[in-house]
């Protein structure tokens, strides 16, 4: 396991534990939504910051996509949001 740290993209990461949540984009804008907030925009990105699996391929950007002859998948989203009054 390897992995590199926000800090400082050449420093190599120590493997630690992880806990992640699974958090759909439908329950993300619902949250957002009772709280308030009004959605301007939602874009979801076909590029990556981390190399999830094996194959992906590093691209100009600096982004990591699935192969061309792989399919096309949703990797990040940006959304932008913003309370009124």
């Amino acid at each position: 396991m390897g992995g590199v740290t926000y800090a400082d993209a050449t420093a190599p990461a120590q493997p630690t534990p992880t806990i992640q949540w699974n958090h759909p984009l439908g329950e993300v804008v619902t949250a957002l939504a009772a709280a308030g907030m009004r959605t301007h925009s939602l874009r979801e990105l076909d590029g990556d910051v981390l190399q999830e699996w094996p194959m992906m391929v590093k691209c100009e950007d600096g982004l990591y996509r699935m192969p061309p002859d792989g399919p096309s998948l949703p990797l990040m989203y940006v959304l932008r949001a913003w309370r009124e009054g």
